[in-house]
């Protein structure tokens, strides 16, 4: 089964950057880490990994690796969609998209820091990880804004003279 899987994967991810055009291929490409990070979640635990048992470090890079492929699927397309609208200079949509990101990873819809993976409400978890990535989400799409607004008023600057 793993062979037929593995030329599944192959040639879903060939598919993926031939229908896509050329200059969104980055897009792309971030679009795979947390399909990684969940696959590697998965297989450290078919190892017997197990928080207990790993050292202070090695604990805080798993959860890293957990929190990063929690939610895997949503998080993708908001990576990917939202890379390919800033190369696009689509700053605007692409500040909506990690906006909304944040709000998800507040409730667990992606980057759940619990094991499980499930949703939680934020004032109920005594964990500050969803608060860090939903704000650091929110200051990423408050930076695109910035960009948006500083490209018009170059123009505009342009127009004028």
């Amino acid at each position: 089964m793993a062979p037929i899987l593995i030329f599944i994967g192959l040639e879903i991810t060939a598919q993926a950057f031939e229908a896509t055009p050329k200059e969104h291929s980055r897009a792309v490409a971030i679009s795979f880490i947390p399909s990684i990070a969940i696959l590697l979640a998965i297989e450290l635990g078919n190892f017997g990994v197990r928080m207990e048992a790993l050292s202070q470090e090695m604990s805080a890079i798993y959860t890293v690796i957990l929190v990063l492929g929690n939610g895997f699927i949503l998080s993708a397309m908001i990576w990917g969609g939202g890379l390919a609208l800033i190369i696009d200079r689509k700053f605007v949509y692409a500040s909506i998209f990690f906006a909304v990101a944040g709000g998800f990873s507040l409730f667990g819809i992606i980057h759940s820091p619990l094991f499980s993976g499930e949703l939680f409400l934020p004032w109920r978890l005594h964990n500050p990880v969803p608060l860090y990535i939903g704000g650091g989400y929110l200051v990423f799409a408050l930076f695109l804004l910035g960009m948006n607004f500083y490209r018009e008023a170059k123009e505009e600057a342009h127009i004028e003279m």
